[in-house]
C-alpha cells in the first residue's frame, strides 16, 4: 500500500497510511518500526493541519510512554492537546486529554491528572464517540480510569464511560457477524475496464474514456501500465 501511495504521489495516503502502521507496529511491540513509521509519517503531514500535527504527536507520546520516558510523552501530549485545540477538534481534543491524564498519573502527579480527565469528560464532549475511539487504548488507559472511578469529581463521568467501553464489548461479536453477513451478500459492483497499452495509451471506464486530464500526475498513469506487467 505504501509503495503504490508513494508512486501515484499521494500525500493523504503516505501520511495516514504511515501513521496507521506505526500504531499497529507500537500495538505488537515493534518500537523501532514505529519510531520509523511516525518518522516516515512527519514527512508527509501538513504543517498547517492541527489534525495531523496532533495526530503525530500523540503517536510520539504513544511511543514515549512506551519507553517509559515519562517527560517526553507528557511534552508530546501537551503538544496534541493544543493542537487539536486550535483545530477545534473535540472529539481528539478529548482523547488527548485522557492519555495527558494517564501520563501525569504514571508521573505522580494526580492533581493535574484529574484536571485534565475533567476536560475529558466535559459536558460538552460525546461520550459514546469517546467509548467508540477509545475502546482500542483500554489497557493503557485503564490504571488511571480504574484509580478515579470514585473521585468526587470525574468518578461519575469515569464509571458512565467505562459502563459505556463494556457496552460496547459485548456488541463487537455481533457487528462482527452482520459485516460478515453483508460481505457474503452484497455482490460487488465491478466495473467494466478497458486498457489499450500497445500504440496510442488508452482507458475506459464503463465506456467511458479516462483522457490526460482525468490523472492527478503522469506517474499515476504510469503505475496502472507498470501492474500490468
Amino acid at each position: 500500500g505504501l509503495i503504490i501511495a508513494r508512486r501515484i504521489e499521494s500525500r493523504f495516503l503516505c501520511f495516514y497510511l504511515n501513521r496507521a502502521l506505526s500504531y499497529l507496529s507500537l500495538a505488537t511491540g515493534k518500537l523501532i518500526d514505529a519510531h520509523t513509521l511516525n518518522c516516515a509519517a512527519s514527512q508527509y503531514a501538513l504543517p498547517s493541519s492541527c489534525l495531523e500535527q496532533g495526530l503525530l504527536a500523540l503517536g510520539s507520546g504513544q511511543l514515549a510512554m512506551a519507553e517509559q520516558r515519562l517527560a517526553d510523552g507528557i511534552v508530546h501530549f501537551a503538544a496534541a492537546v493544543e493542537q487539536f485545540q486550535t483545530g477545534k477538534l473535540a472529539i481528539e481534543e478529548a482523547q488527548s486529554h485522557l492519555f495527558m491524564a494517564m501520563a501525569l498519573y504514571k508521573a505522580g502527579d494526580e492533581s493535574d491528572a484529574r484536571n485534565h480527565l475533567c476536560q475529558a469528560f466535559a459536558p460538552s464532549q460525546n461520550m459514546k464517540a469517546h467509548s467508540l475511539c477509545m475502546a482500542t487504548a483500554v489497557v493503557e488507559l485503564m490504571p488511571v480510569l480504574e484509580h478515579f472511578k470514585l473521585d468526587f469529581l470525574v468518578g461519575h463521568s469515569v464509571t458512565k464511560f467505562l459502563g459505556q467501553l463494556r457496552d460496547l464489548e459485548s456488541k463487537l461479536p455481533h457487528v462482527r457477524r452482520r459485516l460478515r453477513k453483508s460481505v457474503m451478500e452484497i455482490s460487488p459492483i465491478k466495473p467494466k475496464v478497458v486498457i489499450q497499452a500497445f500504440g496510442r495509451v488508452h482507458l475506459t471506464i464503463n465506456d467511458v474514456e479516462f483522457t490526460s486530464p482525468d490523472w492527478n500526475s503522469p506517474t499515476q498513469r504510469e503505475i496502472i501500465f507498470y501492474l500490468l506487467h
